[in-house]
């Protein structure tokens, strides 16, 4: 894998990260962290085109 497209990858599941851990908390409803998960699995799915092996991996914890 090369620079730009690990920078990629990386900039991709700091995004998801984010989401998730902006809507984690007791003040936050499932709703909003229902929708933080649908959010985050949006932003990882642009792995399946970059690096498919790495979505290969993490798709197993969009149930999670």
């Amino acid at each position: 894998m090369n620079s730009k497209i690990k920078k990629k990858v990386d900039d991709i599941l700091y995004r998801s990260h984010l989401i998730i851990t902006n809507s984690s908390g007791l003040d936050i409803s499932k709703t909003k962290r229902e929708e933080a998960r649908r959010e985050s699995r949006k932003v990882l799915k642009e792995l399946r085109d970059i690096e498919p092996r790495i979505y290969n991996i993490i798709k197993n914890e969009f149930n999670g």
